[in-house]
């Protein structure tokens, strides 16, 4: 590789990005956030165009009938009786940028420019699967946080600020922002005066048509083309019923109606929830002396406590106050295209005019889709 001839150096880097680096992306996409790495992937071969229809049965067969034995008329005909559902694809990018000078430097040693691709491409990795695992928790508008107070300074009041980054570009209800500094859980400060009202919401500027999630999925109201007002079968059982236990008996009385409300249609495989409510789970149970079984999760996630059998995992996305039940099978995550670099035809590293340096893309083209919203259940405005 040349340092004066930027486009060998740009070529040569663009290989060792596909054939070093690109064939570790997918394989451990899913290894740092639990939802995004238990749901189920392609149950129905990923999507083939632009939208994937699910065939669903709401009714049985009416046609069964007893007869007497002086009857000579057999049962009406009937048949099972189905809704479709329809799923959109999504599209998801994060691009990184390479300063050619920088490479340069490290020209002769392969070594050095593997480990400063890696490091770019690893951190860009798992923010987006970060990213991932909070939209299939979210409800596709990309809500990042709500404005908690009137101001019109640089400093802004939300909910909560763990989705808040510096330098995020953000629309707050129609003003386009730069986020300067998070300053605390609750504030972060961007880079001019703006006004913002209460309640309203903060999403990115440069797109938020994102996945279906668990938020939407598992719920009452029309979901995937469906509507509720004439499909009584696509609604999941919903606690929400805003509750503070004081003891583990009233928790899991709770508990157990949510988990038999699914276990009628399927069988609860997880129940996912925040840190809050798994440890206060935990914590109820030691006050009353009673001892909590315990299991370890697949894929290096250590160990969780177990209600009737069944894990209760925290997860960093699940939203404040809810617990879900969720059966694996009821859902899936199907690709068009796992994440992967994309090339211009002339390499995954692509020069920008006028700037010194180059840009590289990674995306993921799916969404979630659910086939059996009776097969989910979930508690909502719960706190210990």
């Amino acid at each position: 590789m040349s340092a004066t001839n930027p486009v060998i150096l740009t070529s040569a880097i663009s290989e060792l990005l596909e054939k070093n680096i690109a064939p570790t992306i997918e394989p451990q996409l899913n290894e740092d956030s639990y939802m995004l790495s238990n749901i189920p992937k392609n149950k129905r071969s990923g999507f083939k165009n632009n939208t994937i229809y699910l065939d669903l049965r709401r009714s049985r067969n009416e046609s069964i009938a007893s007869i007497a034995a002086a009857t000579t008329s057999l049962p009406t005909a009937g048949s099972q009786k189905r809704s479709q559902a329809s799923v959109n694809d999504t599209y998801t990018f994060g691009t990184f940028h390479l300063d050619m000078r920088t490479l340069a430097h490290a020209e002769g040693n392969e070594d050095s420019i593997v480990n400063i691709l890696t490091e770019e491409t690893e951190g860009l990795r798992k923010d987006m699967a970060k990213d991932l695992n909070r939209q299939l928790f979210g409800d596709g508008t990309g809500v990042l946080a709500v404005v908690a107070s009137n101001s019109a300074a640089k400093i802004i009041t939300v909910d909560s600020t763990k989705y808040i980054y510096e330098g995020q570009l953000l629309n707050i209800g129609g003003d386009l922002v730069e986020v300067d500094q998070v300053t605390s859980d609750t504030t972060f400060t961007v880079l001019a005066n703006v006004t913002v009202v209460a309640a309203e919401t903060v999403i990115k500027s440069e797109g938020n048509a994102e996945m279906n999630g668990l938020a939407l999925a598992v719920g009452t109201g029309n979901f995937e083309n469906i509507t509720v007002a004439t499909n009584n079968f696509w609604k999941s059982y919903v606690d929400a019923t805003v509750e503070t236990y004081t003891t583990a008996t009233a928790l899991e009385a709770d508990m157990r109606t949510a988990k038999t409300a699914v276990n009628k249609y399927g069988k609860v495989s997880t129940i996912l929830t925040t840190y809050e409510l798994r440890d206060g789970y935990i914590n109820l149970n030691v006050t009353n002396q009673r001892f909590v079984d315990s299991t370890e999760l697949k894929g290096g996630f250590g160990m969780a406590p177990t209600f009737d059998g069944t894990p209760v995992v925290a997860d960093f996305d699940c939203q404040t106050g809810v617990m879900y039940f969720l059966d694996w099978d009821a859902i899936s995550l199907e690709y068009t295209k796992p994440m992967q670099f994309m090339n211009s035809g002339n390499g995954v590293l692509v020069p920008i005019p006028q700037k010194t340096y180059s840009e590289a893309t990674l995306y993921v083209f799916g969404n979630s889709l659910t086939g059996n919203r009776r097969k989910m259940a979930k508690m909502t405005g719960k706190t210990i």
